[in-house]
């Protein structure tokens, strides 16, 4: 029998995209809790059942659970796990596009979180409510709670792991609002936060979203550098889903300077990574796919091999985006 912890974690790794895999564990985690007579561990299998209900849209089922658990937490003295327990919910709600049950659940975390004095709790429920209203198009409001997440994680010592992801979702939004200052202010601290904390996917990550700006400003040269530079990075570190995508990056760049014989061999590359780790391939790595079909049809006018890159970006770029919660 698994003990609980790995049991736990399994759960959550499940929720909430496989709900029904997860009450499975549920039910095991409920076993150990009443074997071991370990009320605490009941609550918390508790509030994981409630969350999976609400992944199968049973409501009724859901608020029961959650509010049983809370209630435990709440007559305990234990306010931080039932409030961290209601933003869990809000963020499944948000993975699974459902905002305005994501908004409401968010908010209420925000509210327990204030009352009780959680910062821990406040810094995730805010970057998620922000999350939601990124993905709403609601821009300014979503820098709004971006920045108010960031202000809070600054009190957290904890926080520090997370700091990064909200610095790329200010840029991220901020270059949505056409706010170029901000978005280089963000891009280039969340970068060097990255780079402190030997947080190299995020680092690299950073710099491609650097080069997307020079892009922008037509810094092409400046930008081929850079991405040469992360791209030695990834290799350096291992980091293959990296390395496709400062490839893709790198890309746009060649394509531009019509440096023709670079281009594809960094394209080439990049396919032979995605052929060797197809488990990488997503919507994200798809655009690779994308850049030969156009480099074929565009530069090499071979019409045949341009096609079949071009169906292989159709597929592959039909698949789900990864989720961001906190």
């Amino acid at each position: 029998m698994p003990d609980a912890r790995s049991l736990i974690e399994k759960i959550d790794t499940l929720l909430p995209l496989r709900p029904e895999e997860a009450l499975e564990y549920c039910r095991e985690l409920r076993s150990i809790a009443l074997e071991r007579r370990i009320y605490e561990l009941l609550i918390q299998e508790e509030g994981l059942r409630g969350r999976s209900y609400f992944a199968e849209s049973r409501n009724q089922e859901g608020r029961k659970f959650l509010s049983q658990a809370v209630t435990w937490y709440r007559q305990r003295h234990k306010p931080e796990p039932g409030s961290l327990l209601i933003n869990s919910v809000g963020a499944d709600f948000l993975q699974l596009s459902r905002f305005p049950e994501a908004r409401l659940w968010l908010a209420a975390a925000v509210q327990n979180a204030v009352t009780s004095k959680l910062p821990r709790v406040l810094y995730k429920s805010l970057y998620n409510l922000g999350k939601v209203e990124q993905r709403s198009g609601n821009l300014a409001a979503a820098r709004d709670y971006f920045e108010r997440s960031l202000a809070t994680a600054h009190t957290v010592h904890e926080a520090v792991t997370h700091r990064g992801v909200l610095l790329q979702s200010l840029a991220s939004v901020s270059s949505g609002l056409g706010d170029l200052r901000k978005t280089e202010k963000y891009l280039h601290a969340g970068q060097q936060e990255a780079l402190r904390l030997g947080q190299w996917e995020r680092s690299l990550s950073m710099a491609r979203e650097i080069s997307r700006q020079m892009i922008v400003q037509r810094e092409y040269h400046q930008a081929r550098v850079l991405l040469f530079q992360s791209m030695e990075t990834a290799r350096e570190h291992g980091l293959v889903r990296e390395e496709l995508l400062v490839s893709i990056s790198l890309a746009q760049v060649l394509f531009r300077l019509d440096q023709r014989g670079v281009l594809l061999q960094v394209l080439l590359r990049g396919q032979r990574l995605l052929e060797e780790h197809q488990d990488l391939r997503d919507r994200e790595t798809a655009e690779l796919y994308k850049y030969l079909a156009v480099s074929y049809e565009k530069i090499f006018n071979d019409q045949d091999r341009s096609s079949r890159y071009y169906q292989l970006y159709r597929y592959f770029s039909g698949l789900k985006d990864r989720g961001d919660a906190l």
